[in-house]
């Protein structure tokens, strides 16, 4: 969308990394214990070509957010993270973050340390284009930013109309580039908001069921331990509940399905599939150019009313 903004974004120095990494906006508004996960159908879609691609059954977990207490903020000082400044959040703002994010992750711990480079919270300047992204793949040319009244689970967030560059002919689609540094070496996984609840699923018949997923620098590294292999997570309001990929990447979700998906590193594979997590299960020193935000399985639509919105991919960290 822009290749000036660049030179102008990169001026702008927002705050010191956080403790809970988070990219300032309008005002808004936990990881891996696996459960069961339900036998459902082997089902495929069209080869990945770059833009992505389609699947099996969720289970479920039981992790709960009843009873939890969050404990103290951990100070920037404590884990200072070079990169990945722009997001930071602080006192009010951030509890208003940690507010709408599950208490606890997968793995039953809580969800304290994280970063939001691509928080995806950002500002028009006098063009109307964006000031901290440059955005594109297939529903570039029609992205919208949105606040907490349009979508936006705090802050900021693009929504996409319900198909990619053809009406009725592809899926909703962006990759999104940060006009700053970012590097997701030593985050343990990569959690992310979607909302698709204003999408009309496939017929079932179809084999073609909802999905979405994020990858980073293009498809260079994804989640696809192997075709219908890489574990995810989605998080229901009350439970995170397992998942898989349906194709290359995307991970199934529920029919309309608002809410966090999670995904560690140990389902982060490279180009040529091979695992990229280190001996503890983190992600390796990895500058991060860009992410593409993938969604799939609905009625695609040129409906005002169908959209999907992506807010507040985080890295999140022990």
């Amino acid at each position: 969308m822009k290749t000036a903004a660049l030179a102008a974004a990169l001026l702008i120095l927002v705050s010191s990394v956080l403790a809970f990494a988070s990219c300032g906006g309008d005002k808004p508004a936990g990881t891996e214990a696996p459960g069961t996960t339900a036998a459902g159908p082997d089902n495929t879609a069209a080869p990945d070509t770059g833009a992505g691609d389609t699947t099996e059954a969720p289970g479920t977990s039981a992790v709960t957010k009843a009873d939890v207490t969050t404990e103290e903020v951990t100070t920037a000082e404590e884990f200072n993270f070079d990169e990945n400044k722009f997001g930071e959040l602080a006192d009010a703002e951030l509890q208003k973050l940690i507010d709408v994010v599950p208490a606890l992750l997968p793995d039953g711990k809580p969800l304290e340390k994280f970063v939001r480079p691509y928080c995806l919270d950002d500002v028009l300047d006098k063009d109307e284009l964006f000031t901290h992204y440059y955005v594109s793949g297939n529903s570039s040319p029609n992205v919208e930013l949105v606040g907490t009244d349009g979508g936006a689970i705090y802050g900021k967030a693009f929504k996409l109309p319900a198909y990619g560059k053809t009406p009725g002919g592809d899926r909703a689609e962006i990759q999104v580039q940060s006009f700053y540094d970012a590097n997701v070496k030593g985050a343990k996984g990569i959690m992310f908001y979607v909302d698709l609840s204003h999408t009309t699923p496939n017929d079932p018949t179809l084999g073609k069921p909802t999905c979405a997923s994020v990858t980073i620098n293009v498809n260079n590294y994804r989640a696809n331990m192997a075709d219908h292999g890489s574990v995810g997570y989605y998080f229901d309001g009350l439970a995170w509940n397992i998942t898989n990929n349906v194709n290359a990447c995307r991970m199934q979700l529920p029919d309309q399905f608002k809410g966090w998906v999670y995904i560690p590193a140990t389902s982060f594979v490279n180009s040529s599939k091979e695992p990229i997590a280190d001996a503890d299960g983190l992600f390796p020193d990895l500058a991060v150019e860009n992410m593409r935000c993938y969604t799939d399985g609905y009625v695609y639509s040129t409906d005002s009313s169908s959209y999907v919105i992506f807010d507040e991919i985080l890295y999140i960290y022990d």
